[in-house]
């Protein structure tokens, strides 16, 4: 009976490890993204930001 529980419980843990995983794997992917859209975002700030410098100074002359 116990070899039963046992075998149970393992295969629920393996079940749960399996689902964790996966959502892991998910959450990386998901964490990649946001870090490529992070760096895009910041790339074109300092391209609008360089601009606006580039058109205040040529205002200034």
């Amino acid at each position: 009976m116990e070899s039963t529980n046992y075998g149970s419980r393992i295969k629920d843990l393996e079940k749960r490890v399996r689902t964790l995983q996966k959502k892991l794997e998910r959450s990386e992917v998901d964490r990649r993204q946001l870090e490529d859209a992070s760096e895009q975002r910041e790339a074109i700030l300092k391209n609008v930001i360089r601009e606006l410098e580039l058109i205040r100074k040529v205002n200034i002359k």
